[in-house]
């Protein structure tokens, strides 16, 4: 047990974890922005100029939407709601005014992941449709919508290096790593220099020994303590592993700057938080 609480979860067990959590959390977002969604619309002003900017805001963003009308496309239902409860469709979409402005509604189902998802990709979409709008009356208007509405701009600067970007994210995780690979390393030492001689009968043989009190107690705390900052260190270390693949797998899609980093500079900080732990 002690073996396998030592070696095998901090090498093998959090690592793995750390890199398929990744893996899922991508594969979920991969597939979000591939999936296409049916999207319903009913009492549309101008339907066919509504919809084509809609579908090109959602190209834009990256979401694959198929608007449809439930006079052509949903005959089997008796209307959106029905459709939408019975999962032919993600969402539908309502137009009315609302304080004499034009009011879009949008209809999902808050118990299904999926629509849920497809009511916030929607929302996103109409934010570009917003702007769209605004750009529009402004160009009728005969002003520039760059000058009118864009007269501001900022932008953001960051001045960190990239040890430092990632040293601060890291500066979250590894603390509380250590503080719980310190304390499951040394968990079962303890029983088993406790309660496992006890089992073993070994315990009685060891009060026998010309040993005191004292030095039994530290001596048993120092190999608790021996194998417990084994354990936080092969911790580090396979963290240090998952560390340098995130690492490169930010930098290879652009996430990150690359070039120019050194682990190395980690190495001080990490000892230190090590002998804290």
């Amino acid at each position: 047990k002690t073996l396998l609480m030592m070696i095998v979860i901090p090498l093998v067990l959090y690592p793995l974890m750390f890199v398929l959590s990744m893996y899922f959390a991508s594969s979920m977002i991969t597939e979000s922005t591939t999936h296409t969604y049916m999207i319903g619309y009913e009492n549309f002003t101008d339907a066919d100029k509504e919809i084509e900017i809609l579908s090109e805001k959602a190209s834009e963003k990256g979401y694959d939407f198929v608007f449809m009308s439930i006079s052509d496309d949903v005959t089997s239902f008796e209307n959106y709601e029905d459709a939408l409860k019975r999962g032919f469709i993600d969402a539908y979409i309502t137009e009315g005014t609302a304080e004499g402005k034009q009011f879009f509604e949008i209809h999902y189902k808050s118990s299904d992941n999926t629509s849920s998802n497809v009511a916030s990709m929607i929302a996103d979409v109409f934010k570009g449709y917003q702007e769209y709008v605004r750009e529009e009356k402004v160009t009728d208007l005969g002003q520039d919508p760059e000058d009118i509405l864009y007269s501001v701009q900022y932008g953001f600067t960051d001045i960190s290096t990239n040890e430092e970007t990632v040293g601060n994210l890291f500066g979250y995780i590894v603390p509380f790593l250590l503080i719980a690979s310190v304390l499951m390393g040394a968990m079962y030492p303890a029983i088993d220099l406790t309660a496992g001689e006890k089992e073993r009968g070994t315990l009685e043989t060891l009060l026998t020994l010309p040993v005191k009190n004292l030095e039994l107690i530290f001596s048993k705390f120092l190999a608790t303590t021996t194998i417990a900052t084994a354990s936080a260190f092969l911790n580090v270390l396979s963290m240090g592993i998952v560390g340098v693949y995130f690492y490169s797998s930010m930098a290879s899609t652009g996430s990150i700057a690359a070039g120019g980093f050194s682990f190395a500079s980690y190495i001080p900080s990490v000892l230190i938080t090590l002998v804290c732990a």
